[in-house]
């Protein structure tokens, strides 16, 4: 008994096939490499790993991560080294060049997802299936940041496929190959080193799982690996080792950063059933599919059973430990989520396969909903007026005329022509929205703005002091030699400040920088974010330092 969707294929389908692989290529790079700078600027977060790898390239030091000389062991540097190479080899710190990585990270995990797909329900399957991931939600936002998630979730997915290959029975058998194991921990060593222990945690709580629920010596075998194991303990134990010899206080501090995490010591409280509804909404646009897929490879004898049981044991034992986690984000289930995927486009084609068989009545119902509804979202969007509410509206439309094609299709009983009229669809809305409607959303240009004012004004010779902001993502876009300050006290105490300074701090800062001598607010950013207080806004000073403090008002000058 066949177990594909494309019943009447020959086994040598079971596979992506080179055309096919290139279809999924494309469409992702076009999608994933679209407007990712210089119109956005890098996140606090991308700073959190851009600022450490440029520190990496000045100071040759690529073992332990450091924000302007402090250690900075929130996570493992292999996120660090990526960034770093990628500066090194370019030459330039432009924002594209440092998510570029991400976008390549993720086009990666659509190839993993569309193979694996396609070994056990075929090639048209497959490359749904790869359409789909780069198209969600979650996908569109973490693979388009110089940040760790994606980098993780590639790891992860390529681990679950080498795992699943060798493991769970298809309609190519098993695989014998000895490298699969040796991949497997790979991809399990680097997910550590992109981000700590909860990639091993993830990946290793779901083959246990399995395991136990198969009882097959063959999976006790793969997992007992020698070469394999020892690849793991390389890329673990292997840099804290190194890292300790630096910077003793790493273990403690990955203990903290993990342990704390957990037991809600970096903020929380969050309701255990958090992700039941945040998953659902970061799968968008495709949730109904993979929800109802879901349900379906549960009661379907269609669906392999071992695949099904595979699919289980990678999201429940993690889906339990972010639940039970006081410390949660809706991003945080990403890398457990690509078998959703994968059922998801088998769901899909057995949805169009069914709206094919459907009466001309249910066509013509479809019909009126499509128009109504969208007429309706159009409606909406002109009456809300939102920032760019004319493309939006133009967005809306084009889904709406789409969804007519498509309902035309499934009456003709043309199933690749739906799909391809769908995906088109999905792609203009993705470019569409990627490329004008993101452009208004930076919260962060006004921090970069005022960081090119400040290094036109600051002399190549003097520093810029960074007071009581720790890892800002200012730092990032400032050229002078920058130095980190915790307090105003402790800037008037330190040996280089004499004379006349530049120093970069919030607006509450000024009272106590004015005790010391003349200020003069140089410049100031012309916002501020919504998630900061009304004396955040970030300003840059000019103070000169005398020994009779100066009370005065600071003057402003620009």
């Amino acid at each position: 008994m066949s177990l594909s969707i494309d019943s009447d294929s020959p086994v040598t389908q079971y596979r992506l096939t080179l055309p096919a692989a290139g279809l999924v290529a494309i469409f992702a790079a076009t999608v994933m490499l679209t407007n990712l700078g210089p119109t956005r600027t890098l996140t606090h977060h991308e700073v959190l790993f851009a600022q450490p790898a440029k520190e990496m390239l000045a100071t040759g030091n690529w073992v332990v991560p450091k924000f302007l000389g402090v250690p900075s062991t929130y996570k493992p540097p292999g996120t660090h080294w990526v960034l770093a190479a990628t500066m090194a080899l370019t030459g330039s710190q432009a924002e594209w060049v440092l998510r570029f990585p991400s976008a390549l990270a993720t086009i990666i995990t659509a190839l993993l997802i569309a193979a694996m797909t396609a070994r056990w329900f075929g090639t048209l399957t497959g490359v749904v299936a790869g359409l789909m991931q780069v198209t969600l939600y979650y996908v569109l936002q973490l693979g388009r940041l110089a940040e760790c998630d994606i980098f993780l979730i590639t790891c992860m997915t390529g681990a679950f496929f080498a795992f699943a290959a060798g493991n769970v029975e298809s309609p190519r058998g098993r695989s014998n190959a000895r490298w699969l194991p040796w991949l497997f921990y790979t991809c399990v060593g680097l997910a550590y080193l992109f981000k700590g222990f909860v990639g091993p945690a993830f990946t290793l709580s779901a083959c246990g799982l399995y395991l136990v629920t198969r009882r097959e010596t063959r999976v006790l075998r793969f997992l007992l690996n020698p070469i394999g194991i020892t690849i793991l303990l390389g890329c673990t134990l292997g840099w804290l080792a190194m890292a300790y010899q630096q910077y003793p206080e790493i273990v403690s501090d990955q203990i903290e950063n993990h342990i704390g995490r957990f037991q809600g010591e970096m903020e929380g409280g969050k309701n255990p059933l958090f992700y039941l509804y945040t998953i659902p909404l970061i799968l968008l646009p495709w949730t109904p599919f993979c929800l109802i897929g879901l349900v379906w490879a549960a009661r379907s004898e269609r669906f392999p059973h071992a695949l099904w049981q595979w699919a289980v044991c990678a999201l429940i034992p993690g889906l339990v430990v972010l639940s039970l986690s006081e410390f949660k984000s809706k991003h945080y289930p990403a890398p457990l989520l690509p078998p959703l995927t994968m059922i998801g486009a088998v769901a899909m084609i057995h949805f169009f396969r069914w709206r094919q068989l459907a009466s001309v009545r249910w066509h013509v119902v479809a019909v009126v909903a499509c128009v109504v509804g969208n007429l309706a979202g159009i409606t909406a969007v002109l009456y809300f007026q939102p920032t760019d509410y004319g493309l939006i509206a133009l967005l809306v439309a084009t889904i709406g005329v789409a969804q007519l094609l498509m309902i035309y299709f499934e009456y003709r009983r043309r199933l690749h022509s739906g799909l391809v009229t769908m995906f088109v669809a999905t792609w203009i809305v993705c470019l569409g929205a990627l490329t004008l409607v993101s452009r208004d959303h930076d919260s962060y240009r006004d921090t970069a703005i005022l960081a090119e004012h400040a290094n036109r004004i600051i002399p190549s010779d003097q520093p810029a002091y960074i007071v009581g902001l720790a890892e800002n993502q200012i730092t990032f876009y400032l050229d002078s030699r920058v130095q980190l300050i915790d307090s105003a006290t402790e800037l008037v105490d330190h040996q280089d400040f004499q004379g006349s300074w530049y120093v970069v701090g919030t607006e509450s800062l000024q009272p106590e920088l004015a005790l010391q001598g003349r200020v003069d607010v140089v410049d100031r950013c012309a916002s501020i974010r919504r998630c900061d207080a009304p004396g955040d806004r970030l300003t840059l000073y000019r103070v000169e330092r005398n020994l009779t403090a100066n009370h005065g008002a600071p003057r402003i000058t620009h």
